[in-house]
Parts: structure tokens; C-alpha cells; sequence
């Protein structure tokens, strides 16, 4: 039997690599087959895998609708879906890429409508500092779900590093987004990630002289 769905902001975060797409598809099967109508979305920056579905690295998929953030209010988008149908839960992956502002107008359409809308992303880019959308989240999300992963040295991973794969450095300036995968990425540690960043400055120094 279906249970009321009170409405909810979720938002389950990870580092790269740490199966949040997954995560995120198989709470999209387990609500559809407990009777829940439900909608998935993604920004359309996400450009790696499908334009219309969500993909996890296990190759497990789901179908979704793109988010245009710089062409329609995220407000809108979804807003009319819920209007157009009943809908229960609203599923978000690569939630890092929305603004502060999309975030604020999440927040207003669960409480409007008594959806529950769940996000799924990353909490920091590759300099460790917070993505905007995903700060706001965590100031006003009613639930926070940490989706942990291990660096090679088995603490957990919490650093999504950029890495130059022609000498293996890590890149520490640049764009904030830009997409890729374990082509560009490498996740770690705290630990791992300054001990590798200190001995890489110590190197660089060395090469001054």
C-alpha cells in the first residue's frame, strides 16, 4: 500500500565515484514499483552519457527530462509538470550545477505542492570549496545524506581532485565545472590529497632553483 508522501528536500551527496547516480536509479525503480509517480531530471550540462537518461557508471539507467538553467526558471520546468500531473516525488542528479537561486526555488515548490524532491551531486569542486547550489542545500534541506566512498588508502574519500593525467599532478586552478570522469578526476582523502599537493609545491620549488 502507497503512504502519504509529506513532501520533503533531500539531498544525498558523495564524491565522484561514489555511486550516487546508482543510488539515485534505484530509488527511482523502488518508488515507481510501490506506486509513487515520479519525475527525474538532470541539467542539461551533464552532457557525458544520454540527453535523456540518468546513467550510472554500473550502466544502469533511468529516463529524465533536461534542466536548461540558463533558459527556463527551474521554477517553471518542473512547476509544470506537477501541474500538468500528479506527481509524488521529483528525483535531481548533479544537483552541484544548480544556483543558490534554483535551490531556494526547489525548497518553495515542495512546500507549495507537498512534493518530495531528492538531489543527488557532490558537495565540493576539485579546490575543495562548496559548489553554491550545494551550500544552499545544506542550509536549507529538511534531510542530509552522506553517500561514502573510500580512497585508495581506505579512509574515506571526500575530495574530488583534478588531475593532470600526462604527469599524474593535481590541477589546483581553473573552471569550476568541468565535466568528466576518471579521465580528469581522482577522488581522496584529506590526507592523501595535501600530503600529494605539499609534495608537489616542494617539487615545483625545486625546479626554481
Amino acid at each position: 500500500m502507497k503512504e502519504y508522501n509529506s513532501g520533503k528536500l533531500i539531498f544525498n551527496y558523495g564524491v565522484m565515484n561514489s555511486a550516487k547516480s546508482l543510488n539515485l536509479i534505484a530509488k527511482a525503480y523502488e518508488l515507481k514499483q510501490r506506486g509513487f509517480n515520479i519525475y527525474c531530471f538532470k541539467p542539461a550540462t551533464d552532457n557525458r552519457h544520454s540527453k535523456t537518461s540518468i546513467v550510472s557508471r554500473a550502466g544502469l539507467s533511468v529516463s529524465c527530462e533536461l534542466l536548461f538553467l540558463n533558459e527556463e526558471p527551474i521554477k517553471t520546468a518542473i512547476s509544470n509538470k506537477i501541474k500538468c500531473d500528479r506527481v509524488d516525488y521529483i528525483l535531481i542528479d548533479e544537483v552541484q550545477f544548480l544556483s543558490a537561486k534554483d535551490i531556494d526555488e526547489l525548497a518553495k515548490i515542495v512546500d507549495k505542492y507537498n512534493v518530495t524532491v531528492i538531489c543527488h551531486g557532490l558537495l565540493t569542486d576539485f579546490k575543495t570549496c562548496l559548489f553554491s547550489g550545494s551550500k544552499r542545500l545544506v542550509e536549507v534541506a529538511d534531510e542530509l545524506n552522506h553517500i561514502t566512498s573510500q580512497c585508495a588508502c581506505g579512509r574515506n574519500a571526500t575530495i574530488n581532485a583534478r588531475i593532470n593525467k600526462v604527469d599524474n599532478s593535481l590541477i589546483v586552478e581553473g573552471e569550476q565545472i568541468v565535466v568528466g570522469g576518471e579521465e580528469l578526476y581522482e577522488t581522496m582523502c584529506r590526507k592523501c590529497y595535501y600530503k600529494k599537493l605539499t609534495n608537489q609545491r616542494r617539487k615545483q620549488r625545486k625546479q626554481e632553483f
